[in-house]
This record gives structure tokens, sequence and C-alpha cells, in this order.
């Protein structure tokens, strides 16, 4: 993760799924922030906390 202009939150996880992401996303990122991820499932209900924006890969959309 990291920040516009700041720090970055690295570290290596047991596993991808929402039970152990979540929790660590919740503690770093603050509630109503803009969240941009990829459209990996786990990130699904992102939406409900966060102003969660999608980069497509599947569909060939990147970051520049």
């Amino acid at each position: 993760m990291k920040e516009r202009n700041g720090r970055v939150v690295a570290m290596v996880v047991t596993s991808t799924d929402s039970r152990t992401l979540q929790p660590i996303i919740r503690k770093h990122v603050k509630i109503v922030s803009n969240l941009m991820t990829d459209e990996f499932r786990t990130y699904i209900d992102a939406n409900l906390l966060y102003n969660h924006q999608v980069v497509k890969h599947l569909e060939g959309e990147y970051v520049s």
C-alpha cells in the first residue's frame, strides 16, 4: 500500500483471501479514503468503506 506522495506499507501475508487482507487494509487505510486496486475479488466489498476505484487489468487497463 502506498499513500499518495506518502509512505509505503509492505508485508508478507500468509494468504490473499479477504479474511487476511481486509483487516490489514482497514488498519492502514482511513475509512472514506480513495482506494485504488485491481479487480482481484478480495477487494470486491471495498466500496462499502472506501471510495473504491478498480484498474481492470483483464481489459488491458493500467495506471500510467
